[in-house]
C-alpha cells in the first residue's frame, strides 16, 4: 500500500511531470480527496491498469500527455465522475476505447492527437465515428491518425 498522500486531503493541484514516474500503483492517490488537477505529463508511464485514480472523484483536470502509455484499462478512467479535461496525447495508445468516455458528462476537452491508433477496420471506423460525434471536445483531431504493421509514424 501507497500511503505517500495520506494527511494532504486538502491538496487541489499535484504537479508530478518530468519526474521519471515508469508506472502508478493502485490507489496511489488515496489520501488526495480534494485533488481538482493532477499533472503527470512528461513520464515514462507505460500503462495504466486500472485502480490508479481510484477515489479521485472530485478531479476535473488530468495530464497524461507525452508518456509511453500503451494500455489503459476500462476501469482505469471509471471513478473519474468529475473529469472535465483529459490530456492523452503524445503516447502509444493504439486500441483504447475512448467511446467509453461518452459515460463522463462533464467531460468538456480531450487530446488524444500522436498516438498509434490501430487501422483496423472496427476499430478505426468506431474511433472515427466518436471523434466526429465529439469534435467539439476533441481539440486535436487533425493530429489523430492511424498506424498499419507497415506504417511509421509521423
Amino acid at each position: 500500500q501507497n500511503h505517500v498522500f495520506i494527511g494532504r486531503k486538502n491538496m487541489k493541484v499535484l504537479f508530478v511531470n518530468s519526474s521519471k514516474i515508469e508506472s502508478i500503483q493502485n490507489r496511489t492517490f488515496n489520501g488526495l480527496s480534494s485533488l481538482q488537477i493532477l499533472y503527470l505529463d512528461n513520464n515514462l508511464i507505460r500503462q495504466l491498469n486500472g485502480f490508479e485514480f481510484e477515489h479521485l472523484a472530485h478531479l476535473r483536470e488530468l495530464y497524461l500527455h507525452n508518456n509511453l502509455i500503451t494500455f489503459i484499462s476500462n476501469l482505469t478512467l471509471l471513478p473519474l465522475h468529475s473529469l472535465e479535461i483529459l490530456r492523452l496525447d503524445g503516447n502509444r495508445l493504439a486500441t483504447f476505447p475512448v467511446w467509453q468516455l461518452t459515460l463522463n458528462s462533464y467531460l468538456v476537452e480531450i487530446s488524444l492527437g500522436n498516438n498509434q491508433w490501430s487501422c483496423r477496420c472496427k476499430f478505426l471506423q468506431e474511433l472515427q465515428i466518436w471523434v466526429s460525434d465529439n469534435r467539439h471536445k476533441v481539440i486535436d483531431s487533425d493530429e489523430i491518425w492511424c498506424l498499419s504493421n507497415d506504417t511509421k509514424p509521423p
